[in-house]
């Protein structure tokens, strides 16, 4: 009879306390795993599907493109694929121009097509990475998703405006994967390129931009101190929007690079000091600890140096603030000296 009892209260408990637990958790990750997609248009599929009408771009097609991407398109085409505009006076001549860029690509239209194929939640890992983007930096409303084709540029992604919005766009034969073979055929790709081309950093890369281009005109100062906070808010930021133990592989390091940057803190800090670094405004000096690449190089830098290491410290000292002064997002962002914030965060590892 007692044990009857027993098992009668176990399930009570069960219906009153951990079934509403779950169907709450359950509907807080359906929630988060469903967030509204971003706007999405395509300057690149729209040249695709014009090309693939009849071959090549029509004057008409072509205004049509400049009139639905007025300011993008003009980015695209002067900025990024550096067309010589100047030596272009007629629509006609840019259209037969686009043409060619069209032909050019008409092989990689179908590689990037089954590769992506392959990450068919890709637009909803964006816009999730957004929605919580904007639940910790409310002031940071969704913008606009675009793509379009760079033929493996530099600049495989960037932020402007769309429509009166502001808007994210990527490259996507940029983000191929580093097993992808072309990118060893291009003489003028760098090698280091291959820590940032995967698909699934596609996500990390536009927030990172998009937090840049939002805070980086507001960031006051110019010391290396200065930068490191910048870099230091935009790695803590993408650590909580992703919320992955192992969000360094968005920041394009391997676990063995970033142990090496956690076990030689010490001295990377104890490097700046000596050297006079920290609060200096000359930004050719401090200009290594930033640049991308696969190595940091210099005097005093611990051999096999990852890259970045000046971003890496500003991290580590974003994260001592936050872990002491139990700031919000907004709070922490709207730091703007790097002195101020080393001063909060008491940061000093040990060498």
């Amino acid at each position: 009879m007692y044990i009857g009892k027993y098992k009668i209260r176990i399930w009570i408990f069960i219906v009153l306390v951990l079934i509403p637990v779950l169907v709450i958790k359950m509907a807080c990750t359906q929630k988060e795993s469903k967030a509204p997609l971003l706007p999405y248009v395509s300057l690149g599929e729209d040249i695709k599907k014009f090309g693939d009408n009849d071959g090549f771009i029509s004057t008409i097609e072509y205004e049509s493109l400049r009139k639905k991407y007025p300011r993008v398109f003009d980015i695209w085409f002067n900025e990024i694929m550096q067309f010589p505009a100047v030596l272009l006076p007629s629509d006609s001549a840019k259209a037969e121009v686009v043409t060619m860029h069209y032909q050019k690509n008409k092989i990689l239209y179908p590689i990037v097509e089954r590769h992506y194929k392959k990450y068919p939640n890709l637009h909803q890992d964006i816009a999730n990475a957004f929605y919580k983007l904007n639940q910790l930096l409310p002031a940071l409303q969704k913008p606009v998703l675009l793509t379009y084709f760079s033929e493996f540029g530099n600049t495989n992604t960037f932020v402007d405006s769309f429509a009166g919005k502001n808007m994210v766009a990527y490259s996507p034969e940029c983000f191929l994967d580093d097993t992808f073979a072309w990118y060893k055929a291009l003489n003028d790709y760098p090698a280091f390129m291959n820590r940032y081309n995967k698909t699934n950093q596609i996500a990390s890369t536009l927030v990172l931009n998009y937090l840049k281009s939002n805070y980086d005109s507001a960031s006051k100062g110019n010391k290396m101190i200065d930068e490191m906070l910048l870099e230091g808010k935009m790695w803590y930021t993408i650590e909580q929007v992703f919320e992955m133990e192992d969000f360094y592989t968005n920041l394009g390091y391997t676990k063995q690079e970033w142990d090496f940057l956690r076990d030689n803190e010490g001295q990377i800090w104890h490097h700046y000091m000596i050297n006079k670094m920290l609060f200096t405004s000359n930004f050719k000096d401090y200009l290594r600890y930033f640049n991308y690449g696969n190595k940091t190089f210099g005097g005093g830098i611990p051999e096999d140096c990852p890259p970045r290491i000046g971003c890496y410290s500003g991290y580590k000292m974003v994260k001592d603030l936050m872990d002491k002064n139990k700031l919000s997002l907004t709070q922490l962002w709207a730091i703007k000296d790097g002195s101020k914030a080393l001063q909060l965060a008491g940061y000093n590892p040990k060498k």
